[in-house]
């Protein structure tokens, strides 16, 4: 039996947990949202900037990317959706990674670069980059038709978690020339499910925990407040 006093104590435990809980989740919304995006939405849909305008942009914010030594990846997000756009610079071609199978992400191309999908968008601006650095692979890339990549796990279902999806293939894609690249996820279906949960709590607690988060030490402060035990541990 509960008294009242008892219940009044587990109400106001339970309402400070469900705050401290939306306190951690406006942590990682904030840091996700406010962090540079090498190819930002200003330089996609911006008709006032000129192509020069789109390449110094880019350069500045390149400033703060790390990339590896010939393959570059841009996440990109297009109507809250988020996919991979691949390029391989020693091989000259553009792989896009989406875990939907049938993708909305389009590859057509068009004299006007308003006209242009995003991922050839992409491309125009990374090839104006890789040419005004004097990269041996620009031309490859000029001349390469971005293509979207067949997955083994694609989902017909599952539009929620892109964002995991996309972090897995960033952490895992190696290059086009790799034959039957797998990223460890399985086929659609329970096993996958529980795949992609896992990544979930893998990457929230590596972002939360990174001491790149200025919030590093509220958030670590919190969990221990919340890893008490109770009745229910």
């Amino acid at each position: 039996m509960i008294h009242k006093g008892q219940a009044s104590r587990e109400e106001a435990k339970s309402k400070h947990n469900a705050s401290t809980v939306t306190g951690v989740l406006t942590v990682v919304i904030v840091l996700l949202t406010n962090c540079k995006f090498t190819i930002s939405n200003l330089m996609l849909t911006n008709n006032k900037l000129k192509a020069s305008d789109r390449l110094a942009l880019f350069m500045e914010n390149l400033k703060s990317v790390v990339f590896v030594e010939n393959i570059d990846k841009f996440p990109i997000v297009e109507k809250g959706h988020y996919y991979l756009v691949c390029f391989d610079l020693k091989e000259g071609t553009i792989e896009i990674l989406d875990n939907m199978e049938k993708s909305f992400v389009g590859v057509a191309d068009a004299k006007s670069f308003f006209k242009k999908d995003t991922a050839v968008k992409v491309k125009e601006i990374f090839f104006m980059y890789l040419y005004h650095v004097g990269h041996r692979g620009c031309q490859g890339i000029r001349l390469a038709k971005p293509v979207i990549k067949k997955l083994h796990w694609s989902t017909k279902s599952n539009v929620m978690d892109c964002g995991v999806f996309l972090m897995r293939h960033m952490e895992t894609y190696m290059g086009s020339k790799v034959k039957n690249w797998r990223c460890g996820l399985d086929v659609e279906g329970t096993k996958q499910e529980v795949q992609i949960n896992n990544l979930r709590l893998k990457y929230a607690y590596k972002i939360l925990t990174s001491d790149v988060n200025i919030h590093n030490k509220s958030v670590v402060d919190v969990a221990k407040e919340l890893d008490v035990d109770d009745e229910f541990s």
